[in-house]
This record gives structure tokens, C-alpha cells and sequence, in this order.
């Protein structure tokens, strides 16, 4: 698994709108983007099913990093 799969996998597992779920025979997390709250899926290898990405609560220019705690699905 990638660090950027890695990483998206857990911000969906530690965001509270995020639950696991089947899909299709798959095990996904199926939550909300931080922006515009529409659906998102991430699977359980951290790949995105769709739109979703990775995205900095703080951004790093302005010092955030990329601890769990700063990242978002969007």
C-alpha cells in the first residue's frame, strides 16, 4: 500500500462520518467530503472509489503536516 493510500484510508477511518460497510462485496468506508458533505468511498486498501481525495485541515505551507489529525477526505 502507498503512503498516499495509506494516508487516505486513515482519515476515513478516524473521521466520524465515515462508517464500514460492504459494497458490491467489497469492504469500504463510505462517509461525507469535509467541503460539500456529498458521498464519498474509499476501499480498504485506501484507494478512492470515485472522487475522493486527500486533503491538509491546515495546509502545509502554512506549517500543517501530514498527521492524521490534519488530514481530511474531501
Amino acid at each position: 500500500m502507498s503512503r498516499r493510500h495509506l494516508l487516505l484510508l486513515a482519515a476515513a477511518v478516524t473521521d466520524t462520518t465515515f462508517e464500514r460497510t460492504t459494497l458490491d462485496g467489497k469492504t469500504v468506508w463510505v462517509g461525507k467530503c469535509i467541503h460539500c458533505n456529498s458521498k464519498l468511498v474509499v476501499d480498504d486498501k485506501g484507494r478512492a472509489m470515485g472522487e475522493a481525495t486527500l486533503e491538509h485541515v491546515w495546509p502545509e505551507t502554512q506549517g500543517g503536516t501530514n498527521d492524521v489529525q490534519n488530514l481530511a477526505v474531501a
